[in-house]
């Protein structure tokens, strides 16, 4: 239970579910309405497999500045968006906001003029686990190629399946022992999770109760409409905890009800 100041200074008691919370904390901003954007300037291939020359440069906006930036999955930033010394290989580059949003742009293939390749990918719809795709195509290089992902061992399968969303490292070896590295990007595809079969019951069984959000003081979020509405909120409410109060949602709706409102919160 949370008290807050009404307009006259006094107390009243604030119990919320999903919307409008009264404690003294502040409320982090919600990314999924965020502005923020990146787009990828320009390109420069390396040389070879093995001459880091190669470089891409990537531009923020909107937003809220300082902007923070970061190639593939590293955690320590720079805070302009030019990457130099680069090998060939398949890159991320990620912004991170003054909001503490991020954007990232994904996939950007540096080749070198001895070692180029193409990459197919095939996006996760899978709300829970994984079932993208990727395979990796040598153009131009010195076979022959053995593949790994992750800390995997290199052998020649040059497909990957079963991937979940986000970043994946493949390394590529050549017949020179030249080692190179692709963080290709799978994409998250429509899950089809379902609003009245999945979402639905959530929400009756752990929101719609008395003093939450049963349509007296607060929206009814059992009705599509006003789940649509504050859909982003729903999402970004359950997957920091916040809500419901009492915390009884399990990790796999929460996982249910982020996969709905990605999808779009449509009415399925």
């Amino acid at each position: 239970m949370n008290v807050c100041k009404g307009i006259a200074g006094s107390i009243v008691v604030c119990m919320v579910c999903f919307i409008a919370s009264c404690s003294d904390d502040p409320k982090p901003f919600n990314c999924e309405v965020s502005d923020l954007k990146i787009v990828l300037k320009n390109k420069i291939d390396a040389t070879n497999c093995a001459t880091p020359n190669g470089s891409i440069s990537v531009e923020a906006g909107a937003g809220k500045e300082p902007y923070s930036y970061f190639l593939n999955d590293q955690t320590t930033s720079q805070s302009t968006g030019e990457f130099t010394a680069l090998l060939p290989g398949v890159y991320a580059v990620s912004v991170k906001d003054g909001n503490g949003c991020t954007k990232s742009v994904n996939n950007i293939a540096v080749v070198g003029d001895n070692f180029s390749f193409s990459t197919e990918l095939v996006e996760d719809t899978e709300c829970r686990g994984g079932n993208g795709e990727a395979s990796i195509t040598i153009v131009d290089g010195n076979p022959p190629y053995t593949f790994n992902i992750g800390s995997g061992s290199f052998s020649d399968v040059a497909s990957f399946l079963g991937l979940n969303s986000g970043n994946h490292s493949i390394g590529v070896k050549d017949g020179d022992g030249c080692i190179v590295t692709l963080t290709i990007t799978i994409p998250k595809g429509k899950s089809g999770t379902s609003w009245i079969s999945d979402i639905k019951p959530i929400v009756e069984s752990s929101c719609v109760k008395s003093g939450c959000h049963n349509g007296v003081s607060r929206p009814d979020l059992s009705k599509y409409d006003n789940a649509k509405k504050y859909a982003a909120q729903m999402k970004s409410e359950t997957q920091s905890k916040n809500m419901p109060r009492d915390g009884s949602l399990t990790q796999n709706q929460i996982d249910l009800i982020g996969c709905w409102v990605d999808d779009g919160a449509l009415e399925n």
